[in-house]
């Protein structure tokens, strides 16, 4: 028998609008879904694991965007052009993991 417990330990949402990450030093992506402990995105580029990623995460209702670094957990293929990209955030304080908790509550 499998069990199939959920591990994760943040709640994830699939925004219900577009939502764009811009990966320095070059690349762009979309979301997937996210967390305040990470987020999915596809891109049509591959990242190692471990990679330390600076994100840019825009969105219509946000004035600006989110500032973030994030650590490369798993990068699969869709096909063989574009990528699914996890990542852990890393060194996230208190006021982004916030801004993050109420984009969820405002879009789940």
């Amino acid at each position: 028998m499998t069990d199939f417990t959920e591990r994760r330990k943040h709640i994830r949402i699939q925004p219900s609008m577009a939502m764009e990450v811009k990966i320095d030093p070059q690349g762009s992506g979309h979301t997937k879904n996210i967390s305040v402990g990470g987020i999915t995105f596809s891109s049509d580029t591959p990242y190692e694991l471990g990679t330390i990623l600076d994100l840019s995460i825009r969105m219509a209702s946000l004035t600006g965007s989110m500032e973030l670094k994030g650590k490369v957990l798993r990068c699969d293929p869709i096909d063989s052009r574009h990528y699914t990209i996890t990542v852990n955030y890393v060194d996230t304080d208190t006021d982004t993991e916030l801004e993050i908790e109420e984009l969820i509550k405002n879009y789940s």
